[in-house]
């Protein structure tokens, strides 16, 4: 997961390590490829594993070069996937294109943007003892 110096060494171990710390319920890591392949996805004879078992593939899955866009490649994902599941958190592997990423944080930051937003209006009703229903009656009278 980490070298001697504590630095580390792809995105897919630093991943797993804050899933871990979070206790998430689940970790998604990205590929250029759909999926965990026994062999490099280039070769035809290789197959997409759709669920890993360690005790099973371990020795079945030849590993080819490292993805164009990132460090660790598939070795890495694998190796942060076990790590991860066997803390108890399922992982998924997946292929993701740029466009997809881009919804994907697109909608995240909505996300984010409506729970700031729901925990300021619940922490202004606690603040004046106020309630929605009287907000409301108010807006109503004042506004319509």
């Amino acid at each position: 997961m980490q070298d001697s110096s504590g630095i580390f060494w792809d995105n897919d171990s630093l991943s797993a390590l804050l899933a871990l710390e979070l206790k998430a319920d689940l970790l998604i890591l990205l590929s250029d490829v759909e999926g965990l392949y026994s062999g490099p996805p280039s070769d035809p004879r290789s197959k997409l594993i759709h669920t890993y078992i360690k005790e099973k593939h371990q020795n079945e899955i030849t590993f080819g070069d490292k993805s164009r866009v990132g460090r660790g490649g598939m070795t890495a994902k694998v190796k942060a996937s076990i790590h991860a599941a066997e803390a108890g958190i399922p992982v998924i592997i997946t292929r993701c294109s740029i466009i997809h990423a881009k919804l994907a944080f697109a909608f995240l930051i909505a996300i984010l943007i409506t729970a700031y937003l729901y925990l300021l209006f619940r922490f202004y009703l606690k603040l004046f003892s106020v309630s929605p229903f009287s907000i409301r009656s108010f807006l109503f009278r004042h506004y319509m």
